[in-house]
């Protein structure tokens, strides 16, 4: 399954260079290992210039999964072990 998600200018860059390689998400999707995430940049309200999508987009693979209520997570927010696909 492919998940599209809007991603916010500082956590994309991470993903993108490498230094972030999982995402913590409200579990309101159906995530599974085995997912694509469709990530698109997104720029908030605020900040220099007009909000929305920048058009930077990347595709990551989701390689591990940790569900809400294990580990300290609350129960409605998951921990996804990504790696990043497209661009590569």
């Amino acid at each position: 399954m492919i998940h599209e998600l809007k991603t916010h200018p500082e956590p994309f860059d991470d993903i993108i260079y490498g230094r972030k390689t999982y995402e913590i998400r409200k579990a309101d999707r159906d995530f599974k290992v085995g997912d694509f995430l469709f990530l698109r940049e997104w720029k908030p309200l605020g900040g220099v210039g007009p909000s929305g999508y920048t058009g930077r987009e990347i595709v990551a693979h989701v390689m591990h999964m940790t569900k809400g209520g294990q580990w300290g997570l609350p129960e409605d927010v998951c921990l996804l072990g990504i790696r990043r696909r497209y661009p590569t």
